[in-house]
């Protein structure tokens, strides 16, 4: 039996993955070694573009080039066979210049250490996408691994924002390695005139034209945020830091903005320039708080 907590199961640049560990190896070599148990992982975190994290060079049949992305070739231990529960509820943040969010997950290991095969998903239990000119608020979305198809992961990402007038939506799908996104919106844009207001600022309508400088600057806004997350004391208050731009156009022609920063668990200071073209500071108080997440119960080591 091998028992251990805060094990980094991975640790390098942009990448930290701990777990605590509760696992049995049996065999008394006249059956197949088994290694059972459960894997919980915690207090992860990413800070590296997630597609950069995937091997892709190599043969496409070596395992650690595919999910699970590891494996054992040494005799006798390659024909080690498993059966280990993955569980971690919001185990994982994820924090790039492009998406920060917070993920949970529940996968079952099993195959030989040779052959791994993982089968079930990394949902996403809050995130949002960040482009210069748009916020997108995830909906529902994961990364999911199937019986049958256990080494080629799909994601599928639902996420909302506003932009001017315009209610926006963008769906990512397909495989990790190479997904393909779309938009769309309510009045209806096609996805190019989408991508180009959400990504030059480009109004379909001319609602407001942005000067070099006003584009400049806002791209220099949007790397800022960036910044300020990897700087803050505090990891978890800089990822929920909020700040919006141009959800509405205001009687001057301008675009609005809104930001919120927390102060505690409860109250967070607030401040927006609005559609009536006044700016509004205070502070804002969360009546009920997030529910603490439930412990799994622990797995007792046999003697």
């Amino acid at each position: 039996s091998l028992l251990g907590s805060n094990v980094p199961l991975v640790r390098e640049s942009g990448l930290l993955v701990r777990s605590d560990l509760a696992l049995r190896l049996a065999g008394d070599g006249r059956h197949e070694t088994e290694i059972t148990g459960t894997a919980r992982l915690h207090d992860s975190l990413i800070l590296s573009d997630v597609r950069s994290l995937i091997p892709r060079s190599g043969p496409r049949g070596v395992g650690s080039r595919r999910a699970p992305y590891f494996s054992v070739q040494k005799d006798p231990l390659a024909d080690w066979k498993l059966g280990v529960e993955i569980t971690g509820p919001r185990f994982l943040r994820l924090r790039t210049p492009l998406f920060s969010g917070v993920a949970s997950t529940r996968i079952r290991l099993g195959g030989t250490l040779g052959e791994p095969r993982a089968v079930g998903e990394v949902s996403l239990d809050e995130g949002s996408v960040t482009l210069p000119f748009a916020t997108f608020r995830v909906q529902q979305g994961g990364v999911s691994l199937t019986e049958a198809n256990p080494f080629d992961p799909q994601i599928a990402v639902s996420a909302t924002g506003r932009r001017l007038v315009y209610d926006l939506r963008m769906e990512v799908a397909g495989s990790v390695a190479a997904p393909t996104v779309s938009f769309s919106s309510s009045p209806p844009l096609d996805s190019e005139r989408v991508l180009l207001l959400v990504m030059a600022g480009e109004a379909p309508l001319g609602e407001i034209n942005y000067s070099g400088q006003q584009r400049f600057v806002r791209l220099g806004t949007y790397l800022g945020q960036s910044f300020f997350s990897r700087i803050s004391s505090d990891p978890g208050r800089a990822e929920r830091f909020s700040l919006t731009s141009g959800e509405r156009v205001s009687r001057q022609g301008r675009e609005t903005y809104s930001f919120s920063y927390p102060l505690d668990e409860r109250w967070s200071f607030v401040g927006e320039y609005d559609e009536f073209d006044e700016y509004n500071l205070g502070v804002k108080w969360r009546i009920i708080r997030d529910a603490p997440p439930v412990p799994e119960p622990k797995v007792k080591s046999s003697p």
